[in-house]
């Protein structure tokens, strides 16, 4: 049980490294579709994608596709400050202590 546990605290320290580049790629896909609406409102940005009048549209549809795909990621990461995670953290401390 505790070593199944350590395998998913581990899982999730892993994928909390990687999502430091989940922002990136959210604010790279929100440029593209800037760029291609002419304006940074996200009301100009929808309007234009919803009349199909920007410039490039297999640019708008990565650009879609990856801020689609950061959103999915970064929804489904979970918090950190889990209770067995604190109590496994105490129980080491106290481990390495004594």
């Amino acid at each position: 049980m505790e070593v199944a546990r350590f395998h998913e605290m581990q899982l999730q320290a892993t994928i909390r490294r990687f999502s430091v580049l989940i922002e990136p790629v959210i604010l790279l896909s929100l440029l593209v579709a800037g760029l291609l609406a002419g304006s940074t409102s996200l009301g100009a940005i929808s309007a234009a994608f919803g009349t199909g009048s920007i410039g490039s549209i297999a640019a708008g549809v990565t650009a879609t596709v990856a801020f689609t795909f950061a959103m999915f990621v970064e929804m489904g990461k979970l918090p950190y400050d889990m209770a067995e995670a604190e109590q496994e953290l105490q129980e080491r401390a106290a481990r390495s202590r004594s």
